[in-house]
């Protein structure tokens, strides 16, 4: 049972409706929208594993501490989600797309606000640009542009299939952003660090057999 009920505003829902009908119009946006707006984010945990494991046969400590990092930034977004949808609760947009058209992206009618999907890959995007910040390594900026690139894409989907309205996902950018940069904070980071991260890390590394 939610405190707060939120209203997306008219304007936001002119938006969305003018670009759910341009979707309409089109047989390969109706096709095509729904995948883009689910499939990046199974994309992840596979990506992480990978460049986690890759670094860790090659003994580049630095790379597995930045996976690590995303993916305590990525969990304790989707903490403050759920803590937030236990407060406030909004209608998903399926209701005034009905009232026009069909819907392109079927989901379950819960509470959108913030959207999971938006603050994972937005903390995992934001995670990334300031781990780069950080340690200077120009090899992190590449993946920032992708991150971003793909959690920017993949909101925009959400939006135009219904899922979201525009608001829920500039929500869930405030919270990866603001997650992320707490936990690259000193305080916060070295804490984690001799508390998590260093255990995690060698725990790994005797898990694998590679020795320091």
């Amino acid at each position: 049972m939610c405190v707060f009920e939120l209203k997306e505003p008219i304007l936001w829902q002119k938006i969305l409706l003018k670009l759910n009908n341009f979707a309409h119009s089109n047989y390969y946006l109706q096709k095509g929208i729904p995948f883009f707006a689910d499939a990046f984010v199974f994309t992840y945990p596979i990506f992480l594993i990978f460049i986690y494991l890759y670094w860790l046969y090659y003994k580049q400590s630095q790379y597995n501490f930045w996976a690590i990092y995303i993916f305590f930034s990525a969990m304790s977004s989707i903490a403050v989600n759920l803590i937030i949808q236990q407060i406030v609760c909004k209608k998903r947009p399926e209701q005034l797309i009905l009232s026009q058209n069909d819907l392109i992206f079927k989901h379950v009618p819960n509470n959108p606000f913030p959207s999971d999907h938006a603050a994972l890959s937005a903390a995992i995007g934001f995670s990334t640009l300031f781990w780069w910040l950080r340690t200077n390594d120009k090899f992190f900026i590449y993946f920032w542009i992708i991150f971003i690139f793909i959690s920017f894409f993949m909101s925009i989907c959400r939006v135009v299939a219904g899922v979201h309205w525009p608001t829920d996902i500039l929500m869930w950018w405030l919270v990866g952003f603001v997650v992320s940069l707490l936990l690259i904070s000193p305080c916060v980071y070295w804490f984690l660090y001799k508390v998590l991260y260093i255990k995690l890390y060698n725990l790994s590394l005797w898990l694998f057999r590679i020795k320091l």
